[in-house]
């Protein structure tokens, strides 16, 4: 669900998302004064709609680039093997490094 005002973030999803950052990061992150980040998250002062974007982006890249680096699949195991496939179209046990004459 949006938050019901387009001009303002959603307070509580700038709170889930920031809770993985210090204050001085999350506040050069987002290039803003640490006393402005501070107020963001207590609720003083309203929440600009690109924040909780940003940082949700931010976590969604972040999860993309781990499973890409590490094949992570959730609930899968993890390719343990490779093999070659042959004419026949049978796997092969894996493939040497150097080839023998």
């Amino acid at each position: 669900m949006r938050y019901p005002n387009l001009r303002y973030g959603n307070p509580t999803e700038l709170a889930y998302y920031a809770i993985a950052w210090p204050l001085p990061d999350l506040a050069r992150m987002l290039r803003r004064d640490e006393r402005t980040v501070r107020d963001w998250i207590k609720g003083r002062t309203r929440v600009p709609w690109w924040v909780p974007e940003i940082l949700r982006l931010k976590r969604l890249e972040s999860d993309l680039r781990h499973r890409q680096m590490f094949w992570a699949v959730p609930d899968k195991k993890p390719l343990t093997k490779l093999g070659v496939v042959t004419e026949a179209g049978a796997i092969v046990g894996p493939a040497p490094l150097v080839q023998t004459a």
